[in-house]
């Protein structure tokens, strides 16, 4: 069969002849040549994991809070600060300058160093002695990973066609899953058999070497280059950027409810380890595992079946997108509910799985709707300045949230002040929920908008 009639990426092409075409995308239509490293597969493959390093890096301090408070008495207020606040601050506010940057400059070469930056920092991580240098090094992990996120959907938006960009953006947002698959499991267990300073020096070494592998292979897109639109670099001003996107309707309530349901999911897995070791008096080591597979399996299926159904049913209407994102959110709350009520830890443990695979539904379609309705040149700058709604108020809120909750209980003399901070958490899924069917409202008129 000629590559003409059933190249993926060919649908329609204006300016340019389809032989062109054919011949830039190649004969597999995974990149230039026909060759895998130049092409899309290859570099989501490598997206892939250096986002699964970058949350990995992230969240191994959920799984040390236990022992890490246990040798420097925190309280629990600190301790959310660090996987909270201390992390977001930097991280949501340097992720918009350089995105900007990544709309002018090449996205591979800021994701390389931003790689090096954050896995340098979680190594010191490791030689932290007090709660000073634990946020100093907190802050730095937080300045590298700014760089990861919005470059990388950039890049995937201009290797993904729009009728594949559901499931390019789930399979891409999946990693978050294997990096806390891999993070709770692995920090557990070297937690528990080397000490929690090993568990931050054994996560962070690795991205050093993938930072030289990934900017020596991996190709920069064109701008555009999936809607086979000219490759044009943005000039305008930040201001005027910020205006076009608050212009977008569903942007704005896009923003709005990924960091509503942010709150609640870094909220719940940053204390997950710890609830299940103060309530059910499991092992770090074992809870580590435990949450391992529930979170990073069930959450790395959800996010791949949410992905390819969203890209099916989105074929007759793009609201689906943020109507299947605003399901999920709203149906994973009674098992959330279910999980952190259940004495029986095997039967909370079943509860968790099933939220988790629900909630993790969200991580592709609503990425998708929020790309689509951003022209291809806006599209890092946007999905910093949506990411920065988000982690601020996601990352930087959620975890101190539970944290600054405990303790009140406590003080009040609630016996189980952790379980019901966390339960307090849950409100912010029905206002994600409906965040999104809001947003939906507007989809198909600013999808229109960007690609017109």
């Amino acid at each position: 069969m000629h590559l003409i009639e059933y190249c993926p990426v060919i649908e329609e092409v204006d300016s340019r002849s389809k032989s062109d075409v054919a011949e830039a995308i190649g004969p597999d239509g995974c990149g230039s040549a026909g060759s895998f490293v130049e092409g899309r597969l290859y570099a989501l493959f490598m997206l892939y994991i250096v986002y699964a390093l970058n949350f990995l890096d992230r969240q191994i301090l959920s799984i040390l809070i236990e022992p890490i408070k246990l040798e420097f008495q925190f309280s629990d207020t600190q301790l959310g600060f660090l996987t909270g606040l201390a992390f977001a601050m930097f991280y949501a506010t340097l992720g918009v300058p350089i995105a900007r940057a990544a709309d002018r400059h090449s996205r591979r070469n800021i994701i390389a160093i931003c790689l090096a930056i954050w896995s340098a920092m979680t190594v010191f991580c490791g030689l932290a002695n007090n709660f000073l240098q634990m946020t100093l090094a907190r802050f730095g992990v937080a300045v590298g990973e700014a760089g990861c996120v919005a470059p990388a959907q950039s890049m995937l938006a201009d290797y993904f066609p729009e009728r594949l960009r559901g499931r390019g953006m789930a399979v891409f947002a999946s990693a978050i899953y294997l990096g806390i698959l891999v993070g709770l499991a692995f920090g557990g267990w070297v937690s528990d058999n080397f000490g929690w300073r090993a568990a931050f020096f054994m996560a962070g070494a690795p991205g050093i070497l993938l930072a030289i592998i990934f900017i020596a292979t991996v190709r920069e897109p064109a701008r555009g280059e999936a809607e086979f639109a000219p490759d044009t670099v943005t000039r305008a001003s930040f201001s005027a950027d910020l205006g076009a996107l608050l212009k977008r309707p569903t942007f704005v309530w896009i923003a709005v409810g990924l960091g509503a349901q942010s709150m609640a999911g870094y909220g719940l897995m940053t204390w997950l380890p710890s609830f299940y070791r103060r309530f059910h008096d499991v092992s770090i080591a074992q809870a580590g595992f435990s949450l391992s597979l529930i979170i990073g399996f069930g959450g790395l299926l959800g996010a791949l079946i949410g992905g390819w159904l969203s890209d099916a049913l989105a074929k007759k209407n793009n609201r689906w997108y943020l109507w299947i994102s605003a399901i999920a959110a709203f149906v994973c709350i009674p098992f959330f509910l279910g999980a952190l009520f259940v004495s029986q830890t095997d039967l909370s443990f079943i509860f968790l799985t099933v939220a988790m695979f629900i909630g993790a539904v969200h991580s592709g379609p609503l990425y998708a709707a929020m790309l689509g309705v951003l022209e291809p040149q806006r599209r890092a700058v946007g999905t910093a300045v949506m990411l920065f709604a988000n982690n601020l108020i996601g990352i930087g809120l959620g975890s101190l949230f539970v944290g600054v909750m405990s303790d009140f209980f406590a003080s009040i003399g609630q016996s189980d002040p952790l379980r019901y901070s966390m339960i307090a958490s849950l409100i912010f899924l029905l206002v994600a929920s409906l965040s999104m069917f809001m947003g939906s409202a507007f989809q198909s008129r600013d999808w229109i908008s960007a690609n017109k």
